[in-house]
């Protein structure tokens, strides 16, 4: 990278500063010989994949995938609820967190409550 800068500086209090970069790379990507190439296309898992299988959410009323369950996980689903919002798949599954297979204003209750540790998700009935 070359940066230049010029500063010329006068009796008074002015000062001027022109800075110039450049961000280019002039560097080739080569293939290092020391880093080990895995080409076994075996799986060494012993877990089977089936589409009819369903997943657990990592984190129950999490929605917007930050790792914690906050208000604004709450907001996504009350927005969902009145069909101002959509959630994926994976979202659905977080935010079902009463585990009746829909998504509605109870569970944006239920998961705003958790925020506030009032609640701990999933909802067991």
């Amino acid at each position: 990278m070359d940066t230049d800068i010029t500063t010329d500086t006068e009796t008074g209090s002015d000062t001027d500063t022109t800075t110039d970069t450049d961000t280019g790379s002039d560097t080739d990507t080569v293939d290092s010989p020391d880093v080990p190439t895995d080409t076994d296309t075996e799986s060494d898992s012993d877990t089977e994949s089936d589409s009819d299988t369903e997943t657990e959410p990592e984190l129950y009323g999490d929605i917007n995938g930050d790792g914690k369950v906050t208000a604004r996980d709450s907001m996504i689903v009350q927005r969902y609820a009145i069909k101002l919002a959509a959630l994926t798949d994976e979202q659905f599954k977080a935010a079902d967190v009463d585990k009746n297979g829909q998504v509605n204003a109870k569970d944006a209750l239920y998961i705003l409550r958790c925020s506030i540790n009032l609640a701990v998700l999933p909802i067991e009935k």
